[in-house]
């Protein structure tokens, strides 16, 4: 359900607003945003998107439509339902029943979840749920989530929020490392 996975995913929706408040980086990007260098095929692509940096959207645009096509970015690419990963640089034909549109996060990506709330009011930060998606090369990785209460309006401008800063390393063995760095304001 798309409003059940809305909620859980708060934290990574603050961070990108957050984000936004510091950089000016839009929410939602079209992959040309992301992809540095890549035109061609990259730049045409408009019925698709990225929520921040680490989610590729490709909503389905025609009724009864089953599958669709999906340009993937050049990296490692992770389905969001089925954590399957694929091999980016083109395009592939992705399921998309009516309960399930195609979702994929970007390897080496950080996603920040909380648990399940049915309204914002009992929404809070002392739980959270973060997935790592490797990729495939030993590499590190980095990611720093936003925290403030979610009911303050002035919690930027009177510095009470915290980051929590993750670093994340995926040997060549199969291993993995993860630091994490609380910083409160």
């Amino acid at each position: 359900d798309f409003a059940k996975l809305r909620m859980r995913l708060t934290p990574y929706n603050y961070t990108l607003a957050w984000e936004n408040t510091q950089t000016g980086v839009p929410l939602v990007r079209p992959l040309v945003l992301e992809m540095d260098g890549f035109s061609g095929l990259y730049s045409q692509v408009n019925d698709q998107f990225l929520w921040g940096p680490n989610l590729l959207v490709a909503p389905v645009m025609t009724a009864g439509q089953s599958s669709r096509p999906v340009v993937l970015p050049p990296g490692r690419w992770f389905d969001w339902w089925t954590d399957q990963p694929q091999n980016g640089g083109g395009t592939i034909t992705a399921a998309a029943p009516l309960n399930r549109m195609p979702l994929y996060v970007r390897g080496d990506a950080f996603v920040p979840m909380a648990p399940l709330t049915h309204s914002m009011s009992n929404y809070n930060t002392d739980t959270l749920e973060m997935h790592y998606y490797p990729a495939e090369a030993a590499k590190t990785a980095s990611y720093t989530v936003f925290m403030d209460d979610g009911e303050s309006r002035n919690s930027l401008a009177n510095n009470q929020f915290r980051t929590l800063h993750f670093t994340g390393r995926h040997g060549q063995t199969g291993g993995a490392q993860l630091w994490v760095q609380l910083t409160q304001h």
